[in-house]
């Protein structure tokens, strides 16, 4: 939900080289922009409360790290670090899996329609409830 609301995505990218990483990067970008969102991206090694509490200007963060770093105990930080696929439910390009749950970069929309998503997000109603 917090992805959902969130204003200002911070794109966190692990240092380890990952096969597709680019092509990712680059499709966080223009669906975090063609919702109307900002978006920052990090260059990051081990991810801790303690650097991402150090840019309260980010809403959520989404991470872009190999399949075994990708989950994060996010109890642990001040706003939410989500996974890609988290990111495309949030901003409506997919619904919550109902088989499983994906992590690898493959299952992502990379080649989404941003029209879609642009016409989407300027007729939202950020006073409507989400569910």
């Amino acid at each position: 939900q917090q992805a959902k609301d969130a204003s200002v995505f911070g794109i966190l990218v692990g240092t380890m080289s990952l096969a597709q990483y680019a092509e990712v990067l680059d499709h966080l970008r223009n669906i975090i922009a063609a919702s109307g969102r900002k978006s920052y991206t990090f260059l990051m090694g081990k991810i801790n409360p303690q650097k991402l509490a150090n840019f309260p200007a980010i809403d959520a963060y989404v991470l872009v790290a190999c399949p075994m770093n990708s989950l994060l105990d996010s109890r642990e930080f001040y706003q939410p670090v989500v996974t890609p696929l988290e990111v495309e439910i949030a901003l409506g390009l997919r619904e919550w899996p109902a088989e499983s749950y994906a992590l690898d970069f493959g299952s992502l929309s990379l080649d989404a329609d941003l029209d879609a998503l642009r016409d989407s997000g300027a007729a939202s109603d950020d006073d409507a409830p989400h569910f």
